[in-house]
Formats: C-alpha cells, sequence, structure tokens
C-alpha cells in the first residue's frame, strides 16, 4: 500500500504487487514509524511504510 504523505489517515494510491521492485531515494522516521521514499518500476515516486517491505 502506498500513501500520498507520511500517516495512516491518507488516501491509497496504488497497491502494489508482491515482487513488484523499488529503488529506496530516501528514509525517515515520522512518530516512531520508519518510512521510505521510492520510485516503483512505472516511474511514480511514492512514500510507504518500511516494515511491509523485503529489502534485497
Amino acid at each position: 500500500m502506498l500513501e500520498m504523505d507520511h500517516g495512516t489517515s491518507y488516501e491509497v494510491l496504488k497497491t502494489i504487487n508482491r515482487n513488484e521492485i523499488m529503488t529506496r531515494i530516501a528514509k525517515g522516521k515520522q512518530k516512531g514509524e520508519l518510512w521510505d521514499r521510492v520510485i516503483l518500476s512505472d516511474g511514480m515516486v511514492r512514500i510507504c511504510v518500511s516494515k511491509l517491505f523485503k529489502r534485497v
């Protein structure tokens, strides 16, 4: 699940497939939650909760 900004009350923009590859371009922490800014395979740049993804 990818959101418009940090937090859980934002609109979900896209649901991604299990094996979709993303490139992390920044990371951060807000209210104890770790977040990544990523580039998706289709070129979209979005923010996601780090714990939902596996680093390879």
